[in-house]
């Protein structure tokens, strides 16, 4: 690597995060799916119903935060859940991508706003 080329490590500090209250008995030991579109545009109920439906037949539990159909909660936990997550389905803001690639889970991006394209560009 060049000399300039630095690494900064994890840009995130679980320290710092407040207790969430999550129902962690209802979750019932299949592959985890999280799907979060973050705290800006979590009201795209008609987005979370598609997610929810296209993960339907699959053997796992999907966890949405903020809607949907299968365990929905108003928070999540999004570091504890990204530790035991099989996959990710996010709105790809920056914060829930450099998340869940610091615990290598894999990514569904479905830009919505803002940055969300160029950071769904750079997921692979």
């Amino acid at each position: 690597m060049p000399a300039w080329f630095h690494f900064t490590g994890p840009l995130v500090d679980p320290a710092s995060r407040a207790v969430a209250d999550f129902p962690w008995q209802q979750l019932n030991g299949k592959l985890l799916i999280y799907a979060s579109l973050g705290t800006i545009q979590n009201q795209q109920l008609e987005l979370f119903a598609r997610i929810a439906e296209a993960c339907w037949h699959l053997d796992a539990q999907l966890v949405i935060a903020l809607a949907g159909d299968p365990l929905v909660v108003g928070f999540a936990p999004q570091l504890e859940l990204l530790q035991r997550a099989a996959l990710t389905i996010t709105h790809a803001g920056l914060n829930t991508v450099l998340e869940s690639l610091s615990c290598g889970v894999p990514m569904v991006a479905i830009p919505i706003a803002k940055d969300h394209p160029g950071v769904a560009a750079r997921v692979d």
